[in-house]
């Protein structure tokens, strides 16, 4: 949380209080509910039967008190009574782009917003160069072929101008 507000608040305080007395079940649990989070970022991650069965898992650990993560946030089929932002799509691209456009949302910040500037509602970035920040974050961006490898594969393969 850097130097903002948030830095010594009930995250804070949770991690450095109350998870490091969690015994080995309950850190699997909070694993577990960590991995179907991600999963909000990356559905490719449920490709496997047993990622989306850990993921299925994760979803509905949730709510367990012994993780503790729905006593502050929403997520899929858990409202919380507390203002923690809500984790449905956390760290998509759609999510992403909302938290740049405008972090005061009720699903982010809301009034509790301390320095994420609303680039979006601010104009201060255009919708294409938010998407460019969104991208740049997720590590999806296009990358061009190495031309030195392109050049060997061309060449142990016979292929090449009029090849």
């Amino acid at each position: 949380f850097g130097a903002t507000a948030h830095r010594r608040g009930a995250m804070w305080r949770f991690v450095t209080r109350r998870l490091r007395t969690y015994d080995d079940e309950q850190l699997e649990k909070v694993d577990k509910v960590l991995d179907a989070v991600a999963a909000e970022a990356n559905p490719d991650l449920t490709h496997s039967s047993t990622a989306a069965a850990r993921i299925a898992e994760g979803r509905e650990l949730f709510g367990d008190p012994d993780v503790g993560c729905a006593e502050c946030h929403t997520f899929g089929t858990f409202t919380a009574e507390s203002d923690g932002p809500v984790l449905d799509g956390w760290g998509s691209r759609e999510w992403i782009l909302g938290m740049l456009h405008d972090p005061t949302q009720e699903r982010f910040y809301g009034d509790d917003n301390d320095r994420m500037p609303s680039f979006g509602v601010d104009e201060s970035l255009t919708e294409r160069e938010m998407g460019l920040v969104t991208d740049w974050l997720r590590g999806d961006w296009y990358e061009p072929e190495d031309e030195d490898a392109a050049s060997e594969d061309a060449a142990s393969t016979g292929a090449g101008p009029g090849g």
